[in-house]
């Protein structure tokens, strides 16, 4: 049976941990590999988010990241990785991808509009700073932020997949999660014909 890679992305509050649960639950083969723990641990930084964002635009890190990507898309085994295309501190843009990922057989983006986001971030029972804004930013302010970068993540996730060579697919996060779990299984079992 082919074993499949997978690169899924989608920006802060997009739902993704949510998904990655569902998947461990209907297709338990898959490995889930949530990848800012990953990375941390592969830094040796195991739990510090303030380090991993203050390692933003370091070149080292990218290579590092890049480094670890491989790693993961050659070992066996079907494995859904939770990254990013894009990243954002505090307002800040940079793209984080990279070249790494390459190495995965198909890529996927969990589509979300900025009014959801914005709901989430504001029903976030842990209050969690997931450092998208500056410091007092204003909410026309947040909107605008996060309207230029959901924009720019389309972008970045079409560049990697045309970039690549890659197969690709857009899954909605405003669908119920079950729904969402359905057409991702549907795309894995297209892909494995």
């Amino acid at each position: 049976m082919t074993m499949m890679k997978y690169y899924l992305g989608g920006i802060n509050g997009a739902g993704k941990t949510t998904l990655l649960h569902a998947i461990k639950e209907a297709a338990p083969g898959f490995e889930i590999i949530k990848g800012s723990h990953a990375f941390m641990d592969y830094l040796g930084i195991p739990g510090d988010y303030d380090a991993l964002r203050k390692l933003s635009h370091n070149d080292d890190a990218d290579r590092k990241f890049q480094e670890m990507l491989t790693n993961i898309t050659s070992r066996p085994g079907d494995v859904v990785f939770d990254g990013h295309y894009l990243n954002i501190v505090r307002g800040d843009v940079f793209p984080i991808a990279g070249s790494g990922i390459a190495g995965f057989d198909a890529i996927l983006l969990l589509r979300i509009s900025t009014d959801t986001v914005l709901r989430r971030i504001e029903a976030d029972q842990h209050k969690r700073d997931r450092a998208l804004f500056p410091d007092g930013a204003t909410p026309e302010e947040r909107r605008a932020i996060l309207d230029d970068y959901i924009a720019k993540y389309e972008a970045e996730f079409n560049r990697c997949a045309t970039g690549y060579g890659l197969k690709s697919k857009v899954l909605d996060a405003e669908k119920p999660t079950a729904e969402i779990l359905k057409d991702f299984l549907a795309f894995d079992r297209e892909l494995r014909k």
